[in-house]
């Protein structure tokens, strides 16, 4: 739950507020440390120096492993398989910092009650594993995706969410000691007006979380499955986030964003190798809704068959992130930015693919209104009302090494620009009878007088910028017109889709006049 002294989020400060002035504007659419040594004093040893004069002295206390197994049956002091605890909340009252939890394979409730108030808490600097059969002697000797380890929201009556635990699990002021690990986090749902978080809340914390699903979780407010609130910087790596869900529909009755995750009130977590499938937003960001004021940082993340009711369904960015290895494929808006919405700060995109996105209304690969740096990014295969590939808004996009090619629009079918600038080297861009208003009548020079102008750097490969010459374009680096070459793009395989698969080599002719 957002803290209450918060009250209703302060849109103002946030991204949201310039979502609801883009809603307003009218556009063509009508309607995202040595010390020194003592000096000796005397040829004999101090008393207090002597190796013998800490014997009995106390000692720093031993870490302990704790176990937790819903099957066990012997006397549960939690200190032995055998005597592990059944109840995991026991558990978590008992470990002190530089403690462990290992938690057999099960299913563990927050309560056996009806209290949706009740949630699982961790504690600073102790890790909590799940994923383990019972027999095993090393953590890395368990297998988490065979032994499912899961912590369950469903409390009240079996699979009717209306009783649920309002949030499953929950860390706050804790550090990158504090580790989360090998469970499966559903059920949650903060259903109460302005809650979030229905599976996670990490509030001015920054745990570790490793090796985690997030699936089935709801929220009223901002993120289905983890909200991320209050300046917190956790590191996810190897986490998905499968079917969550924030608001009660793909309406926009109100501003519920983050169906996956939520990034709230300058937080910078950072993701490596996360996955976004499945997730809805009634209002913004189906995937990931990212607030302003942070720097999130993502790294082999893939956003595929989220939906957004309003902006964004893959993802909505509102602040200084930086995208590298990321796709976008198969996401769907009702409004702007079916694969990403940029709204605000400046937004790094590096080998990044946009692939088979929808908008209904502009941009069905992204939708930009803030100020995007694009390197090595290809939007192709997908749809729009306007900016079948991107719709540029407002402010400014520089794109190197990008494709545009195959996209579809009633107006625009690569790209829409609009009040804006793009600035465009070492690309490639389908011709065709429908760019507009910026198509260029030669290789330097402007778009269509009273347009906003399209900068074309003076380069080699300039002369690729709306050449249809090249039919199946997957890179244009900095070679020589007409040199013959064979690109690979890059390979993208997740945790969730091994072994790692790369796209087959083509080989045809760069910047062909």
């Amino acid at each position: 739950m957002l803290p209450t002294s918060m009250g209703r989020p302060r849109f103002a400060h946030s991204i949201l507020a310039v979502l609801a002035i883009i809603a307003l504007l009218a556009h063509p659419l009508g309607g995202v440390y040595a010390a020194s040594a003592p000096e000796a004093r005397s040829a004999a040893p101090h008393p207090l120096l002597h190796p013998d004069a800490f014997a009995g002295a106390v000692t720093a206390p031993t870490a302990t492993t704790y176990y937790v197994d819903a099957d066990a049956t012997g006397a549960a002091t939690g200190l032995s398989r055998t005597d592990a605890f059944t109840n995991l909340q026991v558990a978590l009252a008992a470990v002190v910092a530089g403690d462990e939890i290992w938690v057999a394979a099960g299913v563990y409730k927050p309560t056996s009650g009806t209290d949706r108030t009740i949630r699982f808490t961790l504690k600073n600097g102790v890790g909590l594993y799940g994923g383990f059969a019972g027999t095993e002697t090393a953590r890395d000797r368990r297998d988490w995706r065979r032994h499912v380890t899961t912590l369950s929201g469903d409390i009240g009556v079996i699979g009717d969410n209306s009783d649920n635990t309002r949030t499953v699990i929950s860390t706050a002021s804790t550090d990158a000691t504090t580790m989360f690990d090998g469970f499966t986090v559903t059920g949650g749902n903060a259903s109460a007006a302005w809650e979030s978080g229905g599976g996670m809340v990490v509030n001015s914390a920054s745990p570790t979380i490793a090796n985690v699903i997030f699936e089935n979780n709801t929220t009223w407010g901002v993120g289905g499955g983890l909200l991320a609130n209050n300046g917190s910087n956790p590191t996810l790596t190897n986490v998905a986030f499968i079917d969550n869900i924030a608001g009660t529909g793909l309406n926009g009755d109100h501003y519920a964003c983050g169906g996956g995750m939520g990034v709230w009130n300058g937080s910078s977590p950072t993701l490596i190798n996360v996955l976004f499938r499945g997730n809805s937003a009634s209002y913004c960001g189906g995937g990931l809704f990212v607030d302003a004021g942070g720097n999130p940082d993502l790294v082999n993340v893939s956003f595929t068959g989220n939906r957004g009711g309003v902006y964004g369904d893959g993802m909505v960015n509102g602040s200084n992130s930086r995208l590298v290895n990321v796709t976008f494929t198969g996401n769907q808006a009702i409004g702007l930015g079916g694969g990403l919405m940029s709204c605000t700060g400046t937004l790094s995109l590096i080998n990044t693919l946009f692939s088979g996105n929808l908008s209904s209304n502009g941009g069905g690969g992204m939708y930009n209104s803030g100020r995007p740096d694009l390197v090595n990014v290809t939007f192709t295969g997908n749809r729009a009302n306007v900016g079948g590939g991107v719709y540029n808004e407002y402010d400014r996009a520089d794109l190197t090494n990008a494709i545009l090619w195959g996209n579809a629009a009633l107006t625009g079918t690569q790209l829409y620009n609009s009040n804006a600038t793009l600035n465009f080297s070492y690309s490639l861009v389908q011709s065709d009878t429908n760019v507009w208003p910026m198509k260029p009548a030669s290789p330097t020079s402007g778009g269509t007088p009273g347009w906003p102008t399209q900068r074309i750097s003076p380069n080699r490969c300039t002369r690729a910028i709306f050449s249809a010459t090249i039919t199946t374009p997957l890179c244009c680096p900095s070679r020589p017109e007409g040199e013959r070459f064979t690109c690979r793009s890059w390979g993208w395989g997740g945790w969730w889709n091994s072994p790692r698969t790369s796209r087959p080599p083509l080989t045809h002719f760069c910047c062909t006049r």
